[in-house]
């Protein structure tokens, strides 16, 4: 009776050291070359062994032991999330969902205007629920960004911005997709009496004040392929 409980104990403190590592089940087996189903069993208390238990302390960061509570569990630093972690814990947050997919139209410059590819690049998965009052507007599209002139707004080179056509009057301070002459880009847009003005949010860019501008829909999201 003392073996099992102490191998409960063992199966415990293993299981609560993974947890603070991050680490499932399955990526602990693997780093040990065991099936999840025996790491399962030690972790219950239904198997032991000394060298398997070394093998997992090593893979925890942990003096051996801390397994066998001879010593104080010592502060575990979490492990950065592997992409397989991270990509089962996207497809379980996008179960259930409602999903709009939104026709991506190419890269569009948040620097200095040029040229944007405006040709179809395919469709991005959007849960509506982060569309909120915008997740059934017809006619939204999204573009990628692809430079830093919009930094200050945490909007990088690779998000994607959801544009609404509809919304072409301008609100000043809002963020709008313009065209110059052939050109485009992403900019803070603010209408005074004789000019407009094109607003980065990085001190490394200039205002533009252009001659002739057309507004092709305000961004009413911003998204980071990890908020998806």
């Amino acid at each position: 009776m003392c073996y099992i409980m102490e191998a409960n104990e063992i199966g415990r403190i293993i299981k609560e050291l993974r947890q603070k590592r991050n680490m499932t089940q399955e990526e602990l087996a693997e780093a040990i070359g065991k099936s999840r189903n025996y790491l399962a069993m030690i972790e219950s208390g239904k198997r032991q062994g000394k060298f398997i238990l070394k093998q997992i302390a090593d893979v925890l960061g942990v003096d051996v032991a801390v397994i066998y509570g001879e010593k104080p569990m010592p502060p575990v630093k979490p492990r950065p999330k592997s992409l397989r972690s991270l990509f089962r814990e996207f497809e379980d947050k996008m179960k259930g969902m409602e999903i709009r997919e939104i026709p991506v139209l190419g890269y569009v410059p948040a620097g200095q205007p040029l040229a944007a590819e405006e040709s179809a690049a395919g469709h991005i998965p959007v849960p509506k629920e982060i569309l909120g009052i915008y997740q059934d507007k017809p006619g939204l599209f999204a573009v990628i960004v692809s430079g830093e002139s919009l930094k200050g707004d945490g909007i990088l080179p690779g998000d994607y911005l959801i544009v609404d056509p509809g919304q072409k009057e301008i609100v000043n301070g809002r963020v709008y997709i313009c065209r110059i002459e052939n050109e485009v880009t992403a900019k803070h847009v603010f209408l005074f009496d004789d000019k407009v003005q094109l607003v980065p949010s990085n001190d490394k860019y200039n205002i533009i004040e252009p001659q002739q501008l057309e507004i092709l829909g305000r961004v009413i999201k911003s998204i980071k392929m990890i908020d998806l």
